[in-house]
């Protein structure tokens, strides 16, 4: 679960730093950097697993247009990136290895400069600086959040201790080094020198057998999943070798139907976890009676029928965008692989307010809770949304809401006009003097800057 993240030098974002809820609702109107934010998380997750020239190939935008331009015009030679995280106490790898996790508060700090090797040479990326250590109770700013942070911090987080405790990876002065877990933990250089790294060392840490805390954090970013549905791509059949975890577009959905199925079914449950898809799809659309998946041999593709109560049976192609949608998210959410952060892009789309308001519940209760966190063997689990909907944000608690917009002001030496993108938490209830607008909001503020994009609340 991610539980803090701070952007400088990425797009839009200067000096940014973010606390996040295990439930969290991003707001604001178009083009103030919600997609930028989810960008953001979206490099780190591929810099967990890939090196620089591919994390960034299929990004939006050029590579280029990632560095944020300054108010003179040039642009910045370095990104910046920190998150925080809560993990769960046991990780397992690819091979089936299973580590205990001493510590499940890390924090991960990567910086990525673009240089020249030679004056007027090509351009390339390169890893600057790139640290991970345990965090220690008494430096953990997100526990002392909000209850909500307390209380799960309370049950799940397990600290790093002492004042000289080793980092699980460190940047020295002039290469990159990991640490075996524990205090006398011996350390390994890592084989490339500091300055010509074009792949972060995380990405390097492919089993839990030396290094348990790296791998684990390497999962948790690697496997962040994106959602931004396109109900165009749902509505074909899903070729037979598809992927069966589900794409960001949900253009394999019949594929991970049929996957869930053939893995959770059983003599008495012969549709497996399907039926608890279908369930759940019907209290959200209560004419839904049946799901089923079926394979065309012929063409080696699968497909999914939905049946209402009247016993007509309706094709993916026909059904509506709202039901697909809807289909979708629920099929992620009862998936058995299902990972620890879902990143959702605008679930408002193509689904009407009085179901849309039962989804945002049914997203809200499948998120980690203080109840769940006491169960020491239920996996954490964290939603993040965008959006700009009204309904989105009326169905959604106070402490879980963060507010976008973009700021703009004059730099006095150079006479010029900068702007970046603002995120604001701290709801409160009655309005507040002029010079608090910067961390705190209202309601009100919150309403005016989602339908207009009006940065009067400075």
């Amino acid at each position: 679960m991610l539980t803090r993240v701070e952007i400088d030098g990425f797009k839009s974002f200067e000096g940014l730093t973010l606390d996040l809820q295990p439930f969290t609702v991003i707001a604001g109107p178009n083009a103030s950097g919600k997609s930028n934010f989810f960008d953001a998380l979206r490099l780190l997750a591929r810099l967990a697993a890939l090196d620089l020239p591919e994390a960034v190939r299929t990004m939006r935008g050029d590579p280029s247009e990632m560095f944020r331009r300054r108010a003179d015009g040039t642009t910045a030679d370095a990104m910046r990136f920190a998150v925080e995280v809560l993990l769960d106490p046991e990780v397992e790898d690819a091979f089936g290895q299973r580590k205990p996790l001493a510590y499940t508060r890390l924090r991960y700090e990567l910086e990525i400069e673009r240089r020249s090797d030679e004056p007027g040479g090509l351009e390339r990326l390169y890893v600057r600086r790139e640290q991970a250590a345990a965090i220690r109770r008494t430096d953990d700013a997100w526990a002392r959040r909000s209850p909500l942070a307390q209380d799960v911090a309370k049950r799940r987080a397990r600290y790093g201790t002492g004042r000289a405790r080793t980092p699980f990876l460190e940047t020295l002065d002039d290469t990159f080094q990991v640490n075996q877990d524990g205090r006398q933990g011996l350390p390994r250089p890592f084989p490339v020198r500091k300055g010509r790294a074009t792949a972060t060392v995380l990405s390097k840490i492919t089993t839990a057998t030396e290094f348990p805390h790296l791998f684990a954090l390497r999962q948790e970013l690697e496997e962040m999943t994106f959602l931004q549905l396109e109900v165009s791509a749902e509505r074909e059949p899903s070729d037979a070798l598809a992927p069966d975890d589900l794409l960001p577009d949900g253009s394999n959905l019949a594929k991970v139907l049929a996957r869930i199925e053939a893995e959770t079914r059983t003599h008495e449950r012969p549709r497996g976890d399907v039926g608890l898809i279908r369930s759940a799809l019907s209290t959200l659309i209560p004419g839904v009676k049946d799901l089923r998946v079926e394979r065309d041999e012929a063409y080696g593709r699968y497909r999914f029928l939905l049946t209402t109560q009247d016993g007509e049976e309706f094709s993916s192609r026909v059904l509506s965008d709202g039901t697909l949608r809807m289909l979708a998210l629920l099929t992620y959410l009862y998936d058995p692989r299902r990972r620890s952060v879902l990143l959702f892009e605008e679930p408002e789309n193509g689904i009407n307010a009085a179901r849309l308001a039962r989804l945002i519940a049914v997203l809200r209760e499948a998120c980690t809770s203080v109840q769940a966190a006491e169960e020491d063997d239920e996996r954490l689990f964290q939603v993040v949304l965008n959006t700009h909907s009204q309904v989105v944000l009326q169905a959604t608690e106070d402490e879980a809401l963060v507010l976008v917009d973009v700021v703009s002001r004059v730099d006095p030496e150079l006479r010029a006009v900068t702007r970046r993108t603002r995120m604001r938490t701290g709801l409160v209830t009655n309005e507040l003097p002029l010079g608090d607008r910067e961390h705190r909001l209202t309601r009100s503020d919150i309403d005016r800057i989602v339908q207009t994009g009006d940065e009067r609340s400075l």
